[in-house]
């Protein structure tokens, strides 16, 4: 009986909303709206948030970094002797590897592209957890300094140059003025934390560049080791260096997850925009449910007479719960494909723009499907629970088939009902309105901010040269004589070169010593200057 039942609702309401399409169109389509701005925006909270890096037991890599706010500098990079010193010394972590990108230029068979070169220790592989698809890694002798010159090709590259071909080992190319050879490739998801063409050893040398802060490093942290643990650790070994750097006493150690250190900067606005598309998915609801409640009362003949031949009120409110139902998982499925179409949008028309690196993925995986089916169920409750308990309520169906359709439509209980949901929904839009205001003043005020430069009508671009082609003075000499040809092109008012692009977040830095400056006392640490060359 409970099948039959339940196919019987189901005819019913299918018939019910096929001879009412505006009705249906009207509210599938607030309904589709509201999931799908839901669904877009967990998606992406999804993808930064919830799904875990594409490597073995990621959430125990860390960030590893040095800081001194006596310089200002929340990040100053890591100096190689630094971390020589915490690889070797350290017990919060089972490996640990520092890393650089370089950009370069590639030359392979009369072939030459720009690429992203990861420079790093042979630490790598064991951080990570990866091994190359094909060939080797490259070993501890070849990541020292003057060892061979050898590279692994990323699998795009390898797709890209040979087209998978396994021949490139053994091969030649050249990075700038660097011959190197080919031992491997790296497998597609080892673009990681940043994307990359290549992968060449550090081979740096821990006694050289104590004042040379130029590197990144992830660790991966022993079982049962925490945070702080770690960060203490690392502190006692940097601090053991003092005595012979000074520097030691300013910079420190510091330790976060990588999530927090390349995705923290988002989690407050993704998490009130998903807190913004809640509330319109609220609204979408309401919007639903008025109607619903506006057609139950045009409906009141047909209720009422139901009831009149025996029916339930929960009959009442399962049969308005199974269009409610309908409506909902008709709208989830519209909601869906436009939330996918939105985050496939974003994913290849604004992933160079927003610098969103390949291992972010933000399709649609098992979380997000069990978030959608939640969001529709909870749709279905909102939209069609009250209307059907309202429906239900109805006492005196003689009175109600005695009387006109119009005047039941403006019965007290309905007229209340209904009421109440508009203030609900004039509520939720004002809130909506408010945090628009507050964000549309705070992007005003950003938009104010004076630079100290005319950012209007001002176009940069990169030029990077292989030194060992370009000493300074060839270097001097190309950058003058290119300067000179750009001042010269039609509808270009100026142009100069400058190190590093004002509010990048990048800067150069050197120690330095006054003239007339008193004595510095034993052990202390020249003052730093932040400069920009231009």
């Amino acid at each position: 009986m409970g099948v039959l039942s339940t196919w019987s609702d189901l005819r019913f309401a299918c018939r019910s909303l096929v001879k009412q399409r505006s009705f249906s169109l009207l509210s599938t389509g607030i309904l589709a709206i509201g999931i799908a701005g839901m669904a877009t925006v967990f998606s992406l909270f999804n993808g930064l948030y919830l799904r875990p890096f594409p490597v073995p037991n990621s959430d125990r890599l860390m960030d590893l970094n040095e800081t001194a706010p006596k310089w200002g500098l929340d990040y100053t990079a890591i100096a190689f002797p630094d971390f020589h010193a915490w690889r070797e010394h350290n017990k919060s972590f089972e490996s640990m590897y520092a890393w650089t990108l370089w950009g370069a230029n590639l030359s392979i068979d009369g072939k030459a592209e720009r690429v992203n070169v990861l420079v790093a220790t042979h630490d790598y592989f064991d951080v990570l957890g990866i091994q190359p698809v094909l060939g080797r890694r490259f070993t501890q002798e070849e990541d020292r300094p003057n060892g061979p010159s050898v590279v692994l090709l990323s699998y795009g590259l390898w797709k890209r140059m040979s087209g998978r071909n396994p021949a490139v080992l053994g091969q030649t190319l050249r990075l700038d003025d660097n011959s190197c050879t080919i031992i491997g490739v790296l497998p597609p998801e080892a673009g990681f934390p940043a994307d990359i063409d290549a992968l060449r050893p550090l081979a740096a040398d821990p006694q050289q560049g104590k004042d040379s802060w130029y590197l990144s490093a992830i660790g991966r942290m022993r079982e049962g080791v925490t945070v702080e643990q770690a960060r203490d650790d690392l502190l006692r070994i940097h601090r053991s260096l003092a005595e012979g750097h000074p520097a030691n006493e300013i910079t420190s150690p510091t330790v976060c997850t990588l999530r927090q250190r390349y995705l923290g900067e988002y989690w407050q606005g993704l998490t009130i925009l998903l807190g913004a598309v809640g509330l319109v998915l609220l609204i979408a609801c309401c919007n639903v449910a008025s109607i619903m409640l506006a057609r139950g009362s045009h409906r009141g003949r047909e209720i009422a007479t139901r009831l009149a031949l025996g029916a339930t009120g929960w009959r009442i409110i399962r049969h308005i719960l199974t269009e409610s139902i309908l409506l909902s998982a008709i709208g989830g499925v519209i909601g869906i494909l436009l939330a996918d179409v939105a985050i496939t949008l974003i994913t290849t028309q604004y992933r160079e723009l927003m610098n969103i690196p390949r291992w972010m993925t933000f399709d649609m995986d098992i979380r997000c499907a069990l978030f959608c089916l939640s969001i529709i169920g909870a749709a279905t409750v909102l939209s069609g629970l009250i209307p059907g308990l309202h429906a239900a309520r109805t006492k005196d169906f003689h009175g109600v088939l005695q009387s006109s359709g119009i005047r039941n439509a403006a019965s007290g209980g309905g007229r209340r009902m209904l009421s109440a949901i508009v203030v609900g929904q004039v509520a939720l839009a004002l809130i909506l309105l408010i945090c628009a205001g507050l964000v549309l003043r705070a992007l005003q005020k950003v938009q104010e901010i004076d630079p100290g430069f005319r950012p209007s009508g001002i176009v940069t671009y990169q030029i990077s040269l292989p030194s060992g082609a370009y000493p300074d003075e060839a270097r001097r000499t190309f950058f003058e004589q290119h300067l000179s040809r750009i001042r010269t092109l039609p509808g270009i008012a100026g142009a100069g070169l400058i190190s590093v692009l004002p509010m990048s977040g990048q800067h150069d830095g050197q120690s330095f010593d006054a003239e007339g400056a008193p004595a510095k006392q034993p052990g202390e640490e020249d003052p730093i200057v932040l400069f920009h060359t231009t």
